[in-house]
């Protein structure tokens, strides 16, 4: 993980240090900002873009996920996916595992609830198909509330402390 900025180099290394990046670059113009994320994602990199002003924007817009900070400017806020409503960059990593988190959770309970629609249809039981396919939704809304209650656990973020949502 790499920190670029505009800012002084030593900005960058605080920020770099907050976010346990290994290294960090300041006095990067716009151009190469939106240079650098392009060459990332075509070499397969997959780029998190934070950023809070509206020069950020044209790279946020570049980068596989964009990050605006609290006092954003309004374009950057616009061509971000996500908002920190603080400006601790320390959270960082807490928030990309809370993400992948979130993404693995919505994938199975996609899986979840398409797994359970032909079922219905070969129910084997002497049921009628209505009521089978009835009680097999069911089960699969229930299944999938379930699931998505698991994100509302404890986890344990970077530092090694509990995060609870809030």
């Amino acid at each position: 993980m790499e920190v670029l900025s505009g800012d002084r180099q030593e900005v960058c290394d605080w920020a770099a240090a907050a976010v346990g990046a290994d290294g960090a670059t300041g006095g990067v113009l716009l151009a190469e900002k939106i240079t650098c994320v392009a060459e990332r994602r075509r070499a397969g990199q997959r780029v998190l873009y934070v950023g809070d002003g509206t020069n950020d924007a044209l790279a946020m817009r570049e980068a596989d996920a964009a990050v605006a900070v609290a006092g954003a400017t309004d374009a950057a806020l616009t061509a971000s996916g996500v908002v920190m409503l603080h400006g601790r960059l320390g959270e960082l990593p807490v928030l990309v595992q809370t993400a992948r988190r979130l993404s693995r959770v919505v994938r199975q309970n996609f899986s979840w609830a398409l797994a359970s629609t032909p079922c219905s249809s070969r129910w084997p039981l002497p049921l009628a198909p209505a009521a089978a396919g009835h009680g097999l939704m069911l089960a699969s809304s229930v299944g999938v509330l379930l699931n998505s209650l698991r994100m509302a656990r404890v986890t344990a973020d970077a530092r090694g402390n509990d995060v609870r949502p809030r």
